[in-house]
């Protein structure tokens, strides 16, 4: 057993065996730590780039955003100097700092990954803080009429009508492109979000985010009046739609919803 790991091999004589097992014990117990002499900052590039292709760039984006910003006091740590009471006290300085628990558990839950991926499995018990339920503020219908009539006759009536009349997610209606308008339908099949250095196309959130809605008329001629300048209906930006909106609701005396 080498650190609770079962180690094997067979031999011809127990002499080979016993002279195996006393090379093995002491080099395995060195090269089982060589992986955990990295540093933070370095373990977490390699986790990154190990799951850029499987995860969201999105997902991927937040990962780097946490490196980058949370990890700055313990990134040039070893990961065998990570200590859990390193830990405990890393999480101890952010509560100070005012972050959120949202923050800090999705700090902490990168930090336990890289731990578990490139230090032997480990597995960290920090005491975290607990998270605040939110409640959703969800317009009645009432401001949902008036943020569509402030909205009616803007270049951002599409996106706002596909998203409170459609229910269709922001990503999903900058991604739309002209080929999956067809029929009196809007088919979903993408959604185009930032990287961190770009605007990509990837497929929907889950796999039931891929649909087809019926789409009323009144929505069916606003698309039919918008420009074909760009292979996408909606030629905006996430943020552009979503500065809008908010701007939309102050102008209505609304919260910023």
């Amino acid at each position: 057993m080498i650190e609770g790991r079962r180690v094997g091999k067979t031999f011809n004589t127990k002499e080979d065996a016993l002279y195996w097992a006393a090379g093995i014990k002491t080099r395995a117990v060195e090269d089982s730590r060589a992986g955990n002499r990295i540093t933070l900052e370095r373990a977490a590039e390699r986790y990154v780039e190990n799951k850029s292709a499987i995860l969201s760039p999105s997902t991927i984006r937040g990962y780097k955003m946490i490196a980058d910003h949370r990890f700055a006091s313990i990134n040039k740590l070893r990961l065998c100097d990570i200590s859990q009471e390193k830990v405990q006290r890393w999480v101890n300085g952010m509560v100070k700092e005012g972050m959120s628990p949202k923050t800090i558990n999705n700090a902490h839950g990168l930090l336990s990954a890289i731990l578990k991926e490139f230090d032997n499995g480990r597995t960290l018990t920090t005491t975290l803080p607990q998270k605040q339920k939110q409640e959703a503020q969800i317009p009645s219908e009432v401001d949902l009429k008036t943020i569509a009539q402030a909205a009616k006759g803007t270049k951002y009536e599409l996106p706002i009508l596909m998203a409170i009349w459609l229910g269709m997610r922001q990503s999903e209606i900058t991604g739309l492109r002209w080929e999956n308008v067809r029929d009196g339908r809007i088919h979903v099949v993408a959604a185009k979000v930032y990287d961190g250095e770009g605007w990509v196309e990837k497929g929907t959130k889950t796999t039931s985010g891929t649909r087809s809605i019926r789409c009323p008329q009144y929505i069916m001629d606003l698309i039919a009046a918008q420009p074909k300048t760009t292979e996408y209906v909606v030629p905006l930006t996430n943020h552009a739609i979503y500065d809008a909106f908010r701007a939309l609701c102050k102008r209505g005396g609304l919260p910023p919803y």
